[in-house]
């Protein structure tokens, strides 16, 4: 169970049709639609991708925008819910993640998080 927010609300309010909450698709068109949004926000840093093939690295740069997709939301939320104290197994769980290593997959602890949280266990020393 996860608490809805009032804007998460009014997305939900919008969508009348009764046993369906909200609209599906499938993961390749979702990631279309979030690339498109981030176009259309100007997300546009240039951002080195790597790709490999035959045991070979290539890197190019591409526009921001065009790597971004649900992994990125998914990584987004987790390192920001971990910065803002939600503990390991709340993430877990609201996420849907049953194991530690795929959870460390998508958690990146940023320097302030790592300097504030030792700051506040070991300041008194």
């Amino acid at each position: 169970m996860i608490p809805l927010f009032p804007g998460v609300q009014t997305i939900i309010d919008r969508y009348t049709e009764p046993h369906k909450l909200l609209p599906k698709f499938s993961n390749q068109k979702l990631n279309l639609y979030i690339k498109q949004c981030c176009k259309k926000a100007e997300i546009n840093t240039p951002t080195e991708y790597k790709s490999f093939e035959k045991n070979v690295i290539k890197t190019e740069f591409k526009a921001k925008h065009e790597l971004i997709g649900t992994h990125t939301a998914r990584k987004t939320f987790i390192c920001l819910a971990y910065d803002r104290g939600l503990d390991i197994e709340m993430i877990k769980s609201i996420t849907g993640i049953t194991r530690e290593k795929t959870l460390r997959r998508y958690l990146h602890v940023s320097n302030d998080t790592k300097k504030e949280k030792l700051t506040k266990a070991f300041a008194d020393l």
